[in-house]
């Protein structure tokens, strides 16, 4: 596929899998129910975006709530 990098990053975080949240301070969020995920970050040329969101989805999902999101983000310039 050409990739020339990921990083990948431990998170927590929640969604529809998540439980319950508490409203503190004005946003909902219960740090007890933060859910461990894993972040990746790829960056690559526009015309590989397609492949490597199929591979994503062949080779990570799961099927379960909380498979997660892809979002992809054009970046004009980089150094």
């Amino acid at each position: 596929m050409g990739i020339r990098g990921v990083t990948v990053s431990d998170v927590r975080g929640f969604g529809a899998q998540g439980g319950s949240p508490e409203r503190q301070a004005g946003s909902e969020f219960s740090e007890d129910k933060f859910v461990a995920k894993v972040k990746m970050e790829i960056v690559v040329s526009k015309d590989q975006v397609e492949a490597v969101i199929d591979k994503i989805n062949e080779v990570a999902r799961t099927g379960e709530i909380g498979d997660g999101k892809i979002f992809c983000k054009i970046s004009g310039f980089l150094l």
